[in-house]
This record gives C-alpha cells, structure tokens and sequence, in this order.
C-alpha cells in the first residue's frame, strides 16, 4: 500500500502534548494501518477585564461558561454565556457591570 498522513486539521482542534501528524498504510481490503494522532479541542484563555468574572479557566473549544460581574461591581440585567470559539477566544455578548459606589457608613 498506499500512504497517508493523518492530522488533526480539524478546525477547533490541536494535537494533544507530544503528539504529531501519524503516517498511516493502507493494507488490503481498505484497512488502515497505523495509529491516529491524538487530537484535542483548543484550550481557551479567559481575556476579561476586571469587571467581569466566570467559571471559564480550563474550557475548550465548544464549551461554554457563564460570566457575572466582580466583586465590586454591580450585575445589571442578567449573567450571560459565552463559547470557546475555534480562534481560541470566548464569544458571546458580556454582562453590563457598573460600578459599586461606595456608602459613608461612619
């Protein structure tokens, strides 16, 4: 046989630490040979500013958090979701946070 390589090229997926493309061999009856590379879903970094807070450390792509305001910061309206995206950001409409302000209380 023929041989072919095999990635991860899919969109929103990288390969997984120390793996690589994979050559693989096509044998009779339209067999593969070989072993696919280990592919995962792109890892994203949560980029908000500091008004914002969510449960989105360790998400990849295609998974979803949710995002509320800091401490400090007041939630108008509703807490909103946001998506791991293939470019490795998460998108979504944010939350509107406004400034607290601060009380005398002496």
């Amino acid at each position: 046989g023929e041989r072919c390589t095999a990635s991860c090229s899919t969109p929103g997926y990288g390969y997984a630490p120390g793996a690589a493309p994979t050559t693989l061999e096509c044998m009779a009856y339209s067999e593969l040979q070989g072993t696919s590379p280990k592919c995962m879903p792109t890892p994203c970094t949560p980029r908000f500013d500091s008004r914002f807070r969510g449960s989105c450390e360790g998400k990849a792509f295609g998974e979803s958090c949710v995002v509320d305001c800091a401490v400090g910061w007041a939630l108008i309206g509703d807490a909103q979701v946001v998506t791991c995206a293939i470019s490795g950001l998460f998108e979504g409409a944010l939350p509107t946070c406004e400034a607290k302000r601060c009380s005398s209380g002496w």
